[in-house]
């Protein structure tokens, strides 16, 4: 019985040890004791991550990939890794974005530990990565700083270092592009301008060369200047994707804001 005392309550102390641990080190304890024993103020996530480490007693495998977190975030500031990581690449280590993505996976099953949550935290882990969700100025100044790095704005849809950044900027040309929202950019002026004034880049690099937005963009354009459909046979491809559900939500939302005839006799306007 109290054995089983015991086990019981380091099960309450590790439940709620996320919080309380994750406080300690937002508030500096474990930093400041660092400091007493003759460390620099100045300490890189790195040597948090050693702290974190020894402070809570977390696994050995965890505590490694910890500290590549860690030092990850020394190099290019975030510890948004993404999943895709080259094998090779200089700047993230083979096989931290599926680990960083398998954590995310761990927390929503409810498997992760109390003490491995409050690493994270502690590390500024985002436990979700939406991009219409992100703070806009730290998003832009993330862009600044890829314009001081780059020397432009033209940022990779799929960029290594930042995935969020790339994925934002994507997102922001979607909602400013009049013809990807039915004629009418969706982005609020204000925010335009904001952009503006810094020299974003509304024209990738690159732009999507698959054969549904080469097809819309000559359907769409069409539509907005009032002349007929120039190929029926892309709007059937169309319908037939949609039907056999290899047309995503995104595309069909493309073509609804323009009122694409999802019957091929005309007698439905929208799905």
């Amino acid at each position: 019985m109290v054995a089983a005392s015991r086990f019981m309550t380091r099960d309450v102390i590790l439940l709620s040890a996320a919080s309380v641990l994750a406080g300690l080190v937002v508030t500096g304890m474990i930093a400041s004791r660092r400091n007493l024993v003759g460390k620099s103020k100045d300490e890189t996530e790195v040597d948090k991550a050693t702290s974190l480490v020894a402070a809570l007693g977390v696994k050995p495998m965890f505590s490694k990939r910890l500290l590549e977190l860690a030092a990850f975030k020394d190099r290019v500031g975030h510890v948004d890794v993404p999943l895709g990581s080259a094998t090779g690449s200089k700047e993230i280590p083979n096989g931290l974005g599926k680990w960083v993505y398998t954590q995310r996976k761990r927390k929503a099953d409810g498997q992760l530990k109390p003490e491995e949550e409050a690493a994270l935290t502690a590390l500024g882990f985002r436990w979700k990565l939406e991009p219409e969700e992100l703070d806009v100025e730290e998003m832009i100044g993330r862009l600044l700083a890829y314009k001081a790095s780059k020397g432009d704005m033209l940022v990779p849809k799929k960029y290594e270092i930042d995935p969020l950044l790339g994925a934002w900027v994507a997102m922001v040309r979607r909602q400013a592009d009049p013809l990807l929202n039915g004629g009418v950019s969706a982005l609020p002026a204000d925010f335009r301008k904001q952009l503006d004034d810094i020299g974003f880049a509304w024209e990738p690099a690159r732009r999507c060369g698959s054969n549904f937005m080469t097809g819309f963009r000559i359907w769409s354009e069409a539509k907005m200047a009032g002349l007929p459909t120039p190929d029926e046979k892309w709007c059937e491809q169309q319908r037939e994707a949609r039907s056999q559900g290899k047309l995503s939500e995104q595309r069909i939302s493309y073509l609804n804001k323009f009122g694409f005839d999802w019957q091929a006799d005309g007698s439905q306007s929208s799905g």
